[in-house]
């Protein structure tokens, strides 16, 4: 299994908690992990038992998740421990656009202290409040590295929070998000079989397991694949300063900008350097207090240009409101903005 997920891409250390050194150089393969209920000298040979495991992505707790897992089943209990995977792309679009719209600046601290089958991690201590589990924030809506299509990006529900909420909010609006994160419709069973394999993407889908007999053998073994690299598509790179302006972190925005980047009007016939286009931005965010760009399509017409077709609304400073639709061309080199082309509409 570890030299076939390798074809995909380095890979990830097993989950280790906070063991000390000694205990891991007591590990025989760091890449491998066993999942199984099966006890052997008085001791299982793998994790999470015959337990339910609820609703999660693997390891989103980490700064850098990986993206892919690999999962492989050999021994499999004759009921149960069927796995479900759910689409949070469709699940983003089943949501109504006003919250779609409230979420869109937040983040999820995802905790880094519990197991899927909510067991303390070796090392961690326990605690009573979501805001005190440690672990990365990751936005809740996320761009997929590849496509460039939003995801809803949950981890798991518990011991979840929201940062700069108040708890009783936060934990009322993670009611909320979840439940849409797992519609029927969108929701995939994998009745296993033994020698199945699945390989599936972290950044798109949420995982479940169904509990089984306790005295049934079950054993899988899993890799988890990181990025060969962590250069984004054109796609994803125009979909993040999208949103990075949706955002209004003009600093992250001007870092997307290549040195030599430059801007054109069809409208105006206008053709602007680096310093004015950082000008420019700056005074439009400033007149424009709130500013929202809805994207309707998005697509690489080329391997470094990316059309698309948005609709920007927004307030001034005086309170008036604008709608405008758009058309943008934009060449995209090394994940920065080289050039932008505003077409006529």
């Amino acid at each position: 299994l570890q030299n076939f997920s390798a074809r995909f891409g380095p890979l990830e250390e097993i989950p280790m908690g906070r063991l000390p050194e000694s205990a891991k150089a007591k590990i025989k393969n760091r890449y491998v992990t066993q999942l199984s209920n099966i006890i052997e000298n008085g001791k299982p040979i793998g994790g999470l038992g015959n337990a339910e495991a609820s609703w999660h992505s693997d390891m989103t707790y980490v700064e850098s998740p990986p993206p892919a897992s690999v999962l492989l089943g050999i021994e499999i209990p004759a009921e149960g421990g069927d796995t479900y995977f759910a689409d949070q792309h469709a699940a983003l679009a089943a949501m109504p656009e006003v919250l779609v719209k409230r979420i869109s600046t937040l983040g999820i601290k995802h905790d880094a202290s519990h197991t899927s089958v909510g067991k303390l991690r070796p090392g961690f201590e326990p605690f009573d409040d979501p805001r005190e589990a440690p672990g990365a924030i990751h936005p809740i809506v996320n761009t997929h590295a590849e496509t460039g299509e939003p995801t809803l990006y949950l981890g798991r529900r518990e011991w979840a929070y929201i940062p700069g909420l108040e708890l009783d909010a936060s934990e009322a609006l993670l009611d909320e998000i979840w439940s849409y994160a797992a519609l029927p419709a969108n929701v995939w069973k994998q009745r296993w079989q033994p020698y199945d394999l699945i390989i599936w993407d972290n950044r798109r889908v949420l995982h479940r397991r169904d509990d089984f007999d306790q005295h049934a053998r079950r054993l899988m073994k899993r890799c988890q694949v990181l990025r060969k690299d962590n250069i984004m598509s054109p796609i994803a790179t125009v979909q993040h300063y999208f949103d990075l302006s949706n955002n209004r972190d003009l600093e992250k925005v001007f870092k997307l900008f290549a040195l030599e980047a430059t801007y054109s009007s069809d409208n105006t016939g206008l053709y602007f350097g680096i310093s004015d286009i950082r000008d420019m931005m700056q005074n439009f965010f400033d007149n424009y207090p709130e500013l929202h760009w809805e994207i309707h399509s998005i697509q690489e017409t080329t391997s470094q240009i990316v059309e698309l077709n948005f609709t920007l609304r927004g307030t001034d400073t005086q309170g008036e409101k604008i709608i405008r639709p758009g058309i943008e061309r934009i060449v995209v080199v090394d994940e920065h903005l080289r050039h932008i082309e505003v077409r006529n509409t």
